[in-house]
């Protein structure tokens, strides 16, 4: 989503209730238990996940899981001595 601010000002203005939340999104291999070892780093750190979502990629064998988590730089701090990297929005966007 590349105008977001757009895109909920024409949200509101159709009366839905919305609001723009940032997210961690962590690029992981598409197989049963990479998202587990995504949670279980952050609770080992005391990063708590609030909701999160996930869906495959266009690349064979990857996935994307967004987090809402307490503290996205202090995930990304964690996260970036792991296996498990964080991806922007050009990532997303693509």
């Amino acid at each position: 989503m590349d105008r977001p601010e757009e895109t909920l000002a024409l949200l509101k203005e159709a009366h839905y209730t919305c609001t723009i939340t940032d997210m961690l999104a962590v690029k992981i291999d598409d197989v049963p238990g990479s998202m587990a070892g995504v949670v279980r780093v952050l609770a080992d750190n005391d990063i708590s996940i609030e909701y999160a979502y996930a869906f495959t990629t266009a690349q064979a064998g990857t996935a994307i899981i967004l987090l809402r988590v307490e503290n996205n730089a202090a995930a990304e701090c964690v996260l970036k001595d792991t296996p498990f990297k964080t991806v922007g929005p050009e990532v997303l966007n693509a």
